[in-house]
């Protein structure tokens, strides 16, 4: 198969965190995975573009959840995928049922196998399959494995889409933004009073995924947390705060940036910051990218 495997993800709509993250982890890999919050655009007849998604995929993979089983409405992109199973040659993969948590299987899915993707070799086991249906481009194993955890849906994150650029102009674009100068965020220490924290970037790396073959671009922004006394030392003419202590932060900030039909869908991710440092970190950046830029907010979770 010379061009990339097709996947169609069907799942409940309170699994949507999860399902990105898959959706991102297999798109790492080389799969042309379809998932609606990114395919479908406002005032597109839903139930014939999922239809004509499922009937153009090369595997469907069904992302069982308890919530999934809940919700009816899902079962009709189920039934459409076992209707396309019915045309197809005796024992060849085209559906896959892949449990996201210890849930029952539908009842109209148990002839298949499925896969536990909670399960520590899960991911590794589904990729097996699909590349039994058809051979997937592998992503690049170079730079500390790095382009493959920047996928990952992390602890914070925030999705926003940004129109007149391209991808690959808004990645450079915000790789000399947040390298140009040091940018800073302080906050008091809530466990000590005397103490103020500080959170700063340091230096960026940018990274073509497919090295031009794909439309997505990352940026991983490396810092460093510092601690600081709120009191000041008379230094000459200044008041200076003595340092504490001070660690690096690697991989503080990451940044995905993907072309879409009419815009650029940015996102950031953070394991290593705490929630209140991400926000105001995105905040910064999304006010200095609307100096130059239309910016529309997505997701905020």
């Amino acid at each position: 198969m010379s061009r990339p495997l097709k996947v169609f993800l069907s799942h409940a709509h309170a699994d949507a965190t999860r399902v990105r993250a898959l959706h991102n982890r297999l798109v790492a890999d080389g799969v042309d995975s379809w998932l609606d919050k990114e395919k479908l655009i406002p005032g597109q007849d839903w139930e014939r573009e999922i239809r004509k998604a499922v009937r153009e995929a090369d595997v469907v993979i069904v992302c069982l959840s308890k919530k999934f089983n809940e919700r009816g409405y899902r079962q009709k992109e189920v039934r459409i995928a076992l209707d396309e199973a019915e045309i197809l040659p005796e024992g060849e993969i085209f559906i896959i049922p892949a449990r996201l948590e210890e849930c029952e299987n539908l009842e109209n899915l148990r002839k298949w196998h499925w896969v536990d993707l909670f399960e520590d070799d899960g991911y590794e086991r589904l990729m097996n399959a699909l590349n039994k249906k058809g051979k997937v481009t592998k992503r690049n194993q170079q730079n500390d494995n790095k382009e493959f955890r920047i996928f990952y849906d992390l602890t914070s994150h925030f999705e926003c889409a940004v129109t007149d650029t391209d991808a690959e102009t808004l990645a450079k674009y915000l790789l000399e933004m947040e390298t140009r100068i040091m940018h800073r965020l302080e906050m008091p220490d809530k466990a000590n009073d005397d103490q103020v924290i500080a959170y700063e970037t340091q230096r960026g790396e940018f990274f073509d995924q497919k090295e031009g073959k794909t439309l997505q671009f990352a940026l991983i922004i490396h810092g460093k947390k510092v601690v600081l006394s709120k009191k000041t030392n008379k230094v000459g003419h200044l008041n200076m705060r003595g340092v504490l202590s001070m660690s690096e932060v690697p991989e503080m900030l990451i940044m995905t940036i993907t072309q879409g039909e009419k815009a650029s869908i940015l996102r950031f991710d953070s394991d290593n910051m705490p929630r209140e440092y991400f926000k105001k970190f995105v905040a910064g950046t999304i006010k200095e990218l609307e100096h130059v830029f239309s910016v529309v907010k997505i997701t905020k979770e």
